[in-house]
């Protein structure tokens, strides 16, 4: 099940979701990264659980009555899979749900790859499924967050802040109408980080602010002008390591690794490894 909890990102002002429990930790997977990683997304019933003891979660299969496939091979039954770690999936039998699960039945993005609220998520979900490029994902993307559900809006602005090549897809006026929105809740949003990669210009977080004013890598096309920019940086937070990757991302025109992540900088140790991801193009796999 999806419970948010909340992690700062680029300050304090900035504040985004994601996570199960103290005890577990992971990054955020919006539900459109979920569905596009996941061999098979399905509304189920959750028909069967592992047995709990007093003192531990069950662990085990977990069987599931397919109610509708989404994505992937048609089946009217699924088996997936429960941990008993402290990132256990939360599993509730007699449940309808929405499961994201990979190759081998277990769920994308663990805990996040199954949660209860289906109704709230289902037109979305529906609408990427038969968005077929990326100008269609864009537009999906940009309808949700205006269509103002906290939650949806929130996952649907922070997958487009990931990703250059959708961003590529907004003309003017809708990039406008996305920085002239405003938050129902400055500690539940995403739109703060998405305004950085828009270049709004009313930010008022001051890294972001300090991100947005090296504009001396706005004309470099070469990645390895780049890469070596961000090779040579000074530290976790450096704004030009932040913009020069920001840039490459640009020219690449793919995702390298998460803006929501970099954004706020990264291990020092990280930004080298950082660098030859920029310099080859090839997005890291985390």
């Amino acid at each position: 099940m999806r419970t948010p909890a909340v992690l700062a990102l680029v300050a304090a002002s900035l504040v985004v979701e994601p996570t199960v429990s103290d005890a577990c930790s992971k990054r955020h997977q919006p539900i459109y990264e979920l569905f596009d990683d996941a061999v098979t997304v399905a509304e189920v019933q959750v028909t069967k659980v592992p047995t709990a003891t007093k003192f531990q979660v069950g662990a085990g299969p977990v069987a599931l009555r397919a109610k509708r496939i989404i994505k992937g091979p048609k089946a009217t039954s699924l088996t997936t899979h429960e941990t008993n770690t402290s990132c256990h999936i939360g599993f509730r039998a007699g449940k309808n749900a929405l499961v994201f699960l990979d190759k081998k039945g277990h769920t994308v993005g663990g805990y996040e790859g199954y949660f209860e609220d289906v109704a709230r998520w289902r037109s979305a979900l529906d609408a990427w499924a038969a968005a077929t490029d990326d100008a269609a994902r864009a537009a999906v993307l940009v309808a949700e967050i205006e269509k103002g559900d906290e939650a949806v809006a929130y996952d649907a602005a922070y997958h487009l802040a990931n990703h250059p090549e959708l961003i590529a897809q907004l003309d003017a006026k809708t990039r406008d109408q996305l920085l002239a929105m405003k938050p129902k809740r400055e500690t539940f949003t995403m739109l703060p980080v998405l305004a950085v990669r828009l270049r709004g210009k009313d930010l008022t977080d001051k890294r972001a602010k300090a991100v947005l004013a090296v504009t001396e890598f706005e004309t470099v096309t070469d990645p390895n002008v780049l890469a070596d920019a961000i090779r040579d940086g000074k530290g976790e937070s450096d704004p030009k390591r932040i913009a020069a990757f920001e840039r490459c991302e640009r020219i690449h025109g793919r995702k390298l690794y998460p803006f929501t992540a970099y954004i706020n900088g990264v291990a020092a140790h990280f930004w080298p490894k950082l660098a030859e991801v920029c310099r080859s193009g090839t997005p890291h796999h985390y």
